[in-house]
């Protein structure tokens, strides 16, 4: 049984007083390009993919381009080790019978392209993650890191400290 995506949705408000502040304030003004793989990907494509990308995860699309889910290092991993899928289903011949999809787990949290970058933080703060995808309406797919956030918090706060030395000069 698969279990139901948990969309994150960009809040109406307060983004304009943050705009002012600092021209990157959405998900699309940071992220990264995302890793993606074709769900019929064999093992070993996964695993040059991933090495190649020095990414400890992609998204998995299927034959329309949809993301249907995420592929973790680990879980590869897990399954060279013990010849175990993350369901718990054991496999024999692991690189004959294999694919991206079989080791893809539902992508629980995501944002859209316009998601605040400050809501990103606290969604990562919610779900403890160090990473977030980032789909859009097109097909088009990132990721916003903890690094990307903590970057951007950085040169919000720079952009403070300036307006505040500006206006004690001026005054």
């Amino acid at each position: 049984s698969q279990r139901p995506t948990l969309l994150c949705t960009p809040a109406v408000g307060d983004g304009a007083q943050h705009a002012r502040a600092s021209t990157v304030d959405a998900a699309k003004d940071i992220m990264r390009p995302g890793v993606v793989l074709d769900a019929t990907a064999s093992l070993t494509a996964v695993e040059h993919l991933l090495k190649d990308t020095h990414q400890p995860q992609a998204l998995v699309v299927d034959q329309a381009s949809r993301v249907v889910g995420v592929l973790n290092a680990s879980d590869l991993e897990t399954l060279r080790a013990t010849g175990e899928l993350p369901d718990g289903e054991r496999v024999r011949d692991v690189d004959t019978t294999v694919t991206a999809q079989d080791l893809t787990r539902p992508l629980l949290v995501w944002v859209t392209p316009k998601t605040p970058v400050r809501h990103i933080s606290l969604i990562m703060a919610q779900t403890q993650q160090h990473r977030v995808a980032v789909i859009g309406p097109h097909g088009e797919v990132g990721v916003v890191t903890r690094d990307d956030v903590e970057r951007w918090m950085s040169r919000l706060s720079t952009a403070s400290t300036l307006d505040l030395d500006a206006t004690s000069q001026a005054g």
